[in-house]
């Protein structure tokens, strides 16, 4: 089993999960894959020459860098582009004749396995690394989940004591009125914080559990590999 074709996998699973973080306006950049897949994000930085972090309304995922065609901004500016670099990489100022030599050589079965086991490594320690990214989000939403519900209870509690005190006139004061109006629509207004943040937490689990999946195919590979 190919390591990159797995991390392919993994990309595509989250991939719906990702595309829509913040590209509705302004500038905004396309993430393309080798493997065809597109991203899409306002915002990404790159953490060294292997890794580019990708930023979500539901937090920050690692990227290897190896898997990534290029990167362009909405304007039509390439960002990064990993096929220039690979062209100037130091190979290139290889004496005439050498390169070929060097790039000819075969290599034995031992190097392309050990190869194999550092291309799983690094892509386990960038699944552990969004594991840990997506468990902290995952806690933050919750608590803010929580205080919205809260809040709604409060807002729900004040609505009641209003209609209550309307009750005991045949037509409500023009103050109750507006008081009632406005605590309906901070209602509104929180119900639908609270149903973005719920959307928000169940993304988060879906993007844990499929990175868990990924992670355990690597592991298993791993293991065949290292026998």
């Amino acid at each position: 089993m190919q390591p990159v074709k797995c991390l392919g996998l993994f990309c595509a699973g989250c991939l719906g999960m990702l595309a829509m973080a913040g590209a509705s306006q302004g500038i905004y950049f396309t993430m393309e894959l080798k493997n065809g897949n597109e991203l899409i994000t306002d915002h990404y930085s790159v953490d060294n020459d292997s890794v580019i972090r990708f930023y979500t309304s539901e937090g920050a995922v690692a990227i290897p860098r190896s898997i990534i065609k290029n990167i362009k901004s909405n304007d039509g500016t390439v960002t990064v582009d990993s096929e220039e670099s690979e062209q100037k990489s130091p190979t290139a100022e290889i004496g005439e004749g050498e390169g070929e030599e060097m790039a000819g050589a075969p290599k034995s079965e031992k190097e392309e396995e050990q190869e194999r086991i550092g291309s799983i490594q690094d892509q386990l320690a960038v699944i552990d690394a969004n594991l840990d990214n997506l468990s902290k989000n995952k806690t933050l939403f919750i608590a803010q989940r929580d205080q919205y519900a809260q809040q709604q209870q409060k807002i729900q509690e004040r609505i009641a004591r209003i209609q209550k005190e309307n009750e005991q006139y045949a037509e409500g004061s023009p103050e109750q009125k507006r008081n009632l109006e406005f605590e309906q629509a901070k209602l509104k207004d929180n119900d639908a914080k609270l149903q973005d943040m719920n959307q928000r937490i169940e993304n988060n689990e879906k993007m844990f559990e499929t990175q868990q999946r990924i992670k355990q195919r690597f592991e298993e590979d791993l293991a065949k590999l290292k026998k």
